[in-house]
């Protein structure tokens, strides 16, 4: 996986392991979900992005758990999860922007959200989603309904 990580606004570092691609500013790699390919019945199932917001105080580990939550999320509403977009405070809108050109470009029909707070920054979250949607012609789908991802652990 290829994490992100911002020097200062409009450039950013890469850190790239084995399977990374870093030729994307803005992007993490594709998050595999299950092993191989993903299907339902023999049939592919839908692309999904994922976005969030990293606050000032957020770790590293809290950005990976925030990332397994929406690969889980996505995984129980059959649904491939391929990249996510993980905004850093240092260079916002950079991550923002490049969903939406991922979201224009590619055949996807879902972004998935920890929760619609993380549009918050850019402007009232319910406005931004709508914008969003309609513009994109996607669904945005926020996992804050998910109780917990672990065993035996409760979702913050």
């Amino acid at each position: 996986m290829t994490i992100a990580t911002p020097h200062h606004a409009g450039q950013l570092m890469w850190a790239a392991a084995s399977t990374g691609d870093s030729s994307r500013p803005g992007r993490d790699a594709a998050i595999d979900v299950a092993a191989g390919e993903m299907t339902v019945q023999g049939a592919e199932l839908p692309r999904a992005l994922g976005y969030l917001r990293q606050h000032l105080l957020m770790t590293e580990i809290e950005v990976c758990d925030a990332k397994e939550r929406l690969a889980y999320f996505a995984r129980i509403k059959s649904l491939r999860l391929d990249e996510v977009f993980v905004e850093d405070v240092e260079t916002w809108p950079a991550a923002f922007e490049a969903l939406v050109e991922a979201a224009l470009s590619d055949q996807l029909s879902v972004v998935l959200v920890p929760s619609m707070l993380h549009f918050a920054v850019l402007g009232p979250p319910s406005n931004i989603k709508q914008h969003f949607e309609y513009i994109t012609r996607t669904h945005v789908l926020a996992a804050t309904e998910l109780l917990s991802y672990r065993p035996g652990e409760a979702a913050s």
